[in-house]
């Protein structure tokens, strides 16, 4: 919608390259949305040369965002953006990559002021005090005094993106409508500032005109749309932009973190996986080709999704640090066996003894059927869905895992005193993978616990 309140061109944009790296952008359409929310390009500068990027292909300067000069450190993280207004925007990152601080400093006289955001994991901080606790699909927010003051859900669509905010009450907080490449529809969103986390689930800065998704490993424009660093993975297609947005088709593909869980199609109803990365916080299943070449190229991401994993190491062993798996999309065990444990409703005693190796529930092992013997611990089927119609899909591995931390959590056991006894049970330190999964099911059961 235009100023004058009417739907018509937001931008007409003619973009001019150099190479792949822009060079100049102009808008042939009004020059400014005025009114709240709006989201469009602003055509702040006109020159031959709006913009500039360094040695390794990282933006440094855009003048139509009054953006003088984008630093970084060297491990190539935004260690500050300087504006030509007398603002300044500046990070910490860790030694991976995890962003620690952004702090906002306006010095423009009598109106100057300094905040500061700080991410301590799931939880955020904002000028010293608690603000967000994150957590798998919605947040919990706080009062001055540092107390929880309200629980606050996510409710996404088909592309993850965060298209309301609903709080325990079932109120409608929050309402956002997305652009196809990820900008705001102003017109008819709502609350915007309530919460920044918005298209595919990241944090939106817009302080200072900046209008940047933060995600992780590079920040993304979506006015352009462009992202300001190549993406390291630019080698494995080679026909597109290192800096283009999910291959300029963001209706059918997203761009998520990074490789998460990758499997070759063998079948119509069977996938092999082949590797992954647990590192990147992409529980994303994408299917890859097998090119038949040697080494890291054999094989070739299409970034197709089949689902998600419950866990980021659900078909990873972490004691041999390998990749396991074939997934069987027609394999309902998983949810037969949940739908057993509903009906039978053992005890966390009852449960201990019928998980024991070979019994009933060491569902790995037996798949949930008594005299039943299994070897491929990480065979993969369907686990579940997301609400918005996901297909999540796990290894029977860490079904089991999942399970008996979910009844551990469902009595109300802490979690410090369930890993001394998962860990006292194994007479060793479970694995990574283990733990995961009996962490996410306790989660899940301690929620449970907690509202009744």
């Amino acid at each position: 919608m235009n100023n004058q309140k009417h739907y018509g061109l937001i931008d007409s944009l003619v973009i001019t390259r150099n190479g792949n790296q822009l060079k100049t952008i102009e808008d042939h359409a009004v020059k400014q949305l005025t009114y709240t929310g709006a989201s469009d390009f602003f055509d702040g500068y006109s020159s031959n040369s709006e913009y500039s990027y360094n040695a390794n292909g990282a933006l440094s300067m855009d003048r139509n965002r009054y953006i003088n000069q984008i630093n970084y450190d060297y491990l190539g993280n935004m260690r500050n953006v300087i504006f030509g207004n007398h603002n300044l925007i500046e990070y910490i990152y860790a030694a991976d990559g995890t962003k620690l601080r952004a702090i906002h400093r306006s010095l423009g006289g009598s109106n100057s002021y300094i905040d500061s955001i700080d991410y301590v994991g799931n939880l955020i901080i904002k000028n010293g005090q608690p603000s967000m606790y994150l957590f798998d699909g919605g947040y919990a927010s706080f009062n001055t005094n540092g107390a929880v003051d309200g629980w606050h859900y996510y409710v996404q669509d088909c592309m993850g993106n965060n298209r309301m905010v609903v709080n325990s009450n079932g109120t409608v907080e929050q309402v956002t409508h997305y652009y196809p490449f990820g900008g705001v529809i102003g017109d008819i969103s709502t609350n915007e500032n309530l919460q920044k986390y918005k298209f595919e689930g990241k944090e939106l800065d817009r302080t200072f005109g900046l209008d940047n998704y933060d995600i992780h490993a590079r920040q993304y424009f979506a006015m352009a749309p462009m992202w300001d660093r190549i993406d390291p993975l630019a080698e494995d297609t080679p026909q597109f932009s290192p800096y283009s947005y999910c291959m300029g088709n963001p209706v059918n593909l997203g761009d998520y973190n990074g490789e998460s869980t990758r499997v070759v199609k063998i079948d119509s109803t069977h996938y092999q996986v082949v590797g992954g990365d647990i590192n990147d916080g992409d529980n994303n299943i994408y299917v890859c080709i097998d090119t038949g070449k040697e080494g890291e190229d054999r094989y070739e991401n299409t970034w197709f999704s089949i689902g998600i994993t419950p866990t980021m190491t659900s078909f990873y062993n972490s004691d041999s640090n390998q990749w396991k798996g074939k997934i069987d999309v027609n394999d309902n065990s998983g949810y037969n066996y949940i739908k057993k444990l509903e009906s039978d409703e053992p005890s966390l005693l009852s449960y201990c003894i019928k998980a024991q190796t070979g019994e009933l529930y060491d569902f790995k092992e037996t798949n949930g059927e008594e005299g039943k013997s299994r070897e491929d611990h990480y065979r993969g089927m369907p686990f579940g869905t997301t609400t918005d119609g996901t297909t999540v899909y796990s290894s029977a591995r860490d079904i089991g895992n999942i399970t008996i931390g979910y009844i551990c959590g469902a009595k109300g056991e802490p979690w410090s005193v369930v890993r001394i006894m998962f860990d006292r049970y194994q007479g060793e330190s479970e694995g990574i993978s283990s733990q995961n999964a009996q962490r996410l099911g306790w989660s899940i059961g301690i929620k449970n616990f907690l509202h009744r």
